[in-house]
């Protein structure tokens, strides 16, 4: 990570799995990322169930806010990481719909057919494009 972080610059690393201090890779990630000068924040996400309308928006506002370059990871760069990449794309970065969609979906490991949980991220997608997004306090 820290050859990554030196090669394109990263200001941010956004944690899609929660903060999990006490694990290694957590807490590696997190050295890791003060060590560059960044910022390390988490946002907790699942990749088998619909995230919360508070998930979504503390995870665009993340988004948002966050310095950049950012790098946004999951366990595998796949589901919840498509789903960011597309919603950044889509509410941050203002792409059109089908253009940010690309961003979850085979070509980057995202499988969600022949019964995967895994299409709650693209449920989410399309209900949050088609809807837009969810109305916070």
């Amino acid at each position: 990570m820290a050859d990554v972080m030196a090669a394109y610059g990263i200001k941010s690393v956004i944690n899609l799995r929660g903060k999990n201090s006490g694990s290694w890779w957590y807490d590696n990630e997190v050295e890791v990322t003060t060590a560059h000068g960044a910022s390390h924040l988490d946002v907790r996400m699942s990749a088998l169930r619909d995230p919360e309308d508070a998930t979504i928006a503390q995870l665009i506002e993340t988004m948002r806010t966050a310095p950049r370059p950012m790098l946004i990871h999951c366990q595998s760069g796949a589901d919840r990481t498509g789903l960011a990449a597309a919603l950044f794309e889509r509410f941050v970065e203002r792409r059109p719909t089908d253009i940010a969609a690309h961003q979850i979906s085979f070509r980057y490991g995202h499988f969600p057919w022949l019964g995967s949980r895994s299409i709650a991220m693209d449920r989410t997608y399309w209900k949050l494009s088609t809807g837009g997004l969810p109305k916070t306090e």
